[in-house]
């Protein structure tokens, strides 16, 4: 089934990007946004509020309006502790304000006369009720704990499910022409509102989202639940978007779908110009001249191959690396005691995270980016990462894991070379190649003005305005 859509009475289409994020750093969904407001479309994104994010903000002429979550498991587990608070409720206060004293509860106060025949039953009753109100309070608590474990189990799909039905009740509110669903986690949302409002639905996959970089991997009955909510919406999707042809051709062969469009994460050229002091990372980290520059950017997290690229280092004396991104502090820290422990501490540097707009001019001042990935789902398999064509409209040469999509990049255009992301010793090999024939280096560099004329962003965004262009 496909969804209409209508023109809003100022003649402005009004499009309603969703984003299972804050909207700080995410340069795919701000492109697009960007790039539709350009030609007249009324865009909002609705993204998530957190600490670091205000509730509205304009951005590039976007309007960002970030939801805050608060999921129904948070709430009951809240007023489960109010209940459960049993030692308030179960103490008792004397007329003075303050507990009665074992010595009081057994033998009475000083102006209370004692019986000495019942002080045996006494002591026994007042035991009896302590050791069963010691009970209560520890089964409660068991209790208690047991059901908020449970609960969390499923934080992250009670977030997500609370943020879709927030996407919902926004539209209520504010009608839009089109919904614009990033990644599974919003598409839920996205389709009931586009559904009950008449507009038009577009589904943006940026990765195979049940086949992506997890701490744990999806249980079989919930990745099961998962295909079966995304087989029936990317069915009543008007149209379907992904990064690259892999994925494109997966997501058809799964879906019994028509193939998805390719509009790639790529680089904008209007955003390059040449180095300066300002966006030098030499200058902001102070790296000595001796030393070439490898340069890490992207995220900082797990199964990017950062442990081994920092391992490569002890075979590369001459070669500085700096890991340009977003990272926790947990994970940095464990890269630092890696770097201390091989010997290498003192040639390694995190910078940023930058700007995206400034992205390449830092890259520039580098002297070749590395792409690390490890082979650990399939949606890094297939990857296109962004960083890869940022590097290379930044004049890099690039060394990068050996998978498929990345692989096609290098070969075709001869624009550097692959490794195994799992031996730090051919990570090391790689850039040698490179940096040790100062020719190749330098016909390489050249060779990197013909892939930004191809990957770039004002050829791919062509294509987002044609799909949308297209929308009746």
């Amino acid at each position: 089934m496909k969804l209409g859509g209508h023109v809003s009475h100022s003649g402005q289409r009004r499009v309603c990007m969703c984003v299972f994020n804050n909207f700080t750093h995410d340069s795919r969904v701000l492109k697009e946004a960007s790039s539709l407001a350009k030609i007249g479309y009324g865009v909002t994104v609705l993204a998530r509020l957190d600490d670091n994010t205000v509730p509205l903000e304009n951005v590039n002429g976007i309007r960002v309006k970030r939801i805050p979550v608060n999921p129904f498991h948070l709430r009951l587990i809240h007023l489960i502790r109010q209940v459960t608070c049993w030692e308030i409720f179960t103490k008792t206060k004397n007329t003075k304000g303050h507990s009665p004293s074992v010595k009081e509860e057994v033998f009475g106060s000083s102006e209370t006369k004692i019986h000495t025949p019942s002080i045996l039953l006494t002591l026994f009753r007042k035991g009896m009720r302590r050791i069963l109100r010691y009970v209560r309070i520890r089964v409660q608590r068991v209790i208690r704990h047991s059901v908020e474990s449970f609960l969390m189990k499923f934080h992250r799909p009670f977030l997500i499910l609370d943020f879709n039905f927030r996407i919902l009740k926004t539209a209520k509110v504010e009608g839009y022409d089109v919904f614009h669903a990033h990644d599974l986690n919003t598409l839920i949302g996205a389709y009931a509102a586009a559904r009950k409002w008449g507009a038009n639905l577009i589904y943006d996959s940026h990765e195979l989202y049940l086949e992506r970089n997890r701490f744990e991997p999806y249980n079989p009955a919930g990745k099961w639940m998962r295909k079966k909510v995304e087989a029936y919406l990317i069915r009543r999707s008007d149209h379907v978007i992904t990064v690259n042809d892999s994925l494109a051709r997966m997501l058809a062969d799964t879906y019994k779908v028509q193939l998805p469009t390719v509009i790639m994460n790529t680089p904008s050229l209007e955003k390059v110009s040449p180095p300066s002091q300002y966006v030098s990372l030499r200058r902001a980290i102070g790296i000595q001249d001796d030393y070439d520059v490898l340069l890490y950017s992207g995220s900082i997290t797990f199964n990017r191959g950062l442990e081994n690229l920092i391992e490569s280092l002890v075979y590369l004396p001459h070669c500085f690396l700096v890991l340009m991104g977003y990272s926790n502090n947990r994970y940095e820290n464990k890269l630092r005691a890696i770097a201390a422990e091989k010997g290498v501490a003192s040639r390694l540097a995190f910078f940023g995270p930058v700007p995206t707009d400034e992205v390449t001019l830092y890259a520039s001042s580098a002297n070749l980016g590395v792409a690390p990935i490890e082979n650990v789902c399939l949606s890094y398999y297939y990857c296109s990462p962004n960083k890869l064509f940022e590097y290379l409209l930044a004049g890099l040469p690039v060394i990068c894991s050996d998978l498929p999509e990345m692989r096609q990049i290098i070969d075709e255009y001869g624009v550097g070379t692959t490794f195994d992301p799992s031996v730090p010793k051919d990570i090391a090999r790689a850039a040698m190649e490179i940096f040790e024939a100062p020719e190749k280096w330098r016909d390489i560099k050249k060779k990197t003005d013909a892939v930004a004329s191809t990957y770039n962003w004002e050829n791919e965004s062509s294509k987002l305005i044609d799909i949308y262009q297209s929308l009746s």
